[in-house]
């Protein structure tokens, strides 16, 4: 019996070393979209990546923890957050609940016995709602700061847009092209003149039969 516990304890022991080895840790950078930060490119990020699973450890753009997926989207809009929640509220400059706007950051802390600690963080997206990507639910999804949970756990709210390219288009990232002479392959077809015939050779190209003809008719008048 005591042979058989042991051996079903080290197969729980493999299969839980083997689990956490699947996990990446490795820091993915993600490419630059947008050379400028604005709100439409955030909005096209949040819609990209609303609904994805959450993961521990990710940051995209398949699956995503909380801190993964500021880092990813905002990192997509050349805006580059430190990886962890807790290093992301200190970038930025901080702005009461009340004045929040779209694409600012809101840091919170979800123990169970809240300490003011920064564990979570997710983007607010107007109308007291944020998205962000929920252990709980293990997806990316949208909630209220209305619920009691997330308002009596907040703990600081940063800007992390600028204000001068807030309201800007949507500029996308655009690569160097080599600047050639354009050349057309159509080239017009010359036109061959005739060349002068002599006036011995015009002369052998009458015919005799209708010029008699003409003339005969003009003599009648």
């Amino acid at each position: 019996m005591k042979t058989l516990i042991k051996f079903i304890s080290f197969f729980i022991l493999i299969l839980l070393f083997t689990s956490c080895s699947q996990y990446d840790y490795t820091l993915h950078k993600p490419k630059v979209r947008y050379s400028k930060p604005s709100k439409g490119a955030l909005s096209v990020m949040l819609r990209e990546s609303y609904g994805k699973r959450y993961r521990w450890a990710e940051e995209g753009p398949r699956s995503f923890d909380c801190s993964g997926l500021t880092y990813y989207t905002y990192g997509s809009m050349n805006i580059w957050l430190p990886r962890r929640a807790i290093e992301q509220s200190r970038y930025g400059r901080s702005v009461s609940i009340k004045r929040l706007r779209y694409g600012d950051l809101i840091f919170f802390d979800t123990r169970k016995r809240p300490r003011g600690k920064v564990n979570h963080v997710g983007i607010y997206v107007g109308n007291n709602h944020f998205i962000h990507a929920s252990s709980s639910k293990k997806r990316v999804i949208r909630s209220s700061l209305k619920k009691r949970f997330y308002r009596n756990r907040v703990v600081v709210c940063k800007r992390v847009i600028p204000s001068k390219y807030y309201n800007q288009c949507i500029t996308k990232k655009r690569k160097k092209l080599k600047r050639y002479k354009h050349k057309s392959k159509y080239k017009p077809k010359r036109v061959k003149k005739a060349k002068a015939k002599s006036i011995q050779e015009l002369f052998d190209n009458i015919d005799i039969n209708k010029t008699s003809k003409i003339i005969e008719d003009e003599t009648k008048f």
